[in-house]
């Protein structure tokens, strides 16, 4: 998937939201950083719990197809918005599937990701592979991802606009 697009728009969303901040946010500090990873892994823990594949409890769970993708589209926000302030969006301009993720069950991709604390170009690489290999098991295909992603960037600029 070539995400030079989606990179774009998430820079230009960054900048608004630094520029709505000023000064006293500095998005390349240890703190904004550690938050962002944070905030990724909480985004992963939202489509988790939408996709409810650890629910062994609940048989009658069934997912919601548009919450999932947005919640999808809520964690490459993050990630992208980390690579950007990692300076990694300069090496990455495109993510394979994960090449195993027929092989993965999709419990053993989220804690892949869970595990990875995403301070490298090679892990941020990796995880990128590995929810793109969670959406290719959730079926949903590269165009609908980015059509999401760009939706629900509007969407966000929106938001900057109501001082969210």
């Amino acid at each position: 998937m070539n995400i030079e697009n989606m990179t774009e728009l998430q820079r230009s969303l960054d900048a608004r939201i630094k520029d709505r901040l000023g000064d006293s946010y500095n998005p390349e500090s240890y703190l904004a950083v550690e938050m962002k990873v944070y905030a990724f892994h909480n985004e992963m823990h939202e489509l988790a719990n939408e996709v409810g594949f650890f629910k062994v409890w609940k048989v009658n769970h069934v997912m919601d197809r548009g919450k999932a993708l947005e919640e999808l589209v809520d964690a490459i926000h993050f990630l992208l918005s980390l690579g950007l302030i990692k300076g990694y969006d300069r090496i990455v301009k495109t993510v394979d599937v994960f090449p195993l993720w027929e092989d993965y069950g999709i419990f053993e991709m989220f804690n892949e990701i869970h595990r990875n604390d995403l301070d490298t170009c090679r892990k941020y690489e990796f995880v990128f592979s590995i929810l793109l290999g969670i959406a290719k098991k959730l079926d949903f295909s590269e165009m609908e991802i980015e059509y999401a992603y760009k939706l629900k960037n509007e969407k966000n600029h929106e938001r900057q606009d109501n001082a969210y």
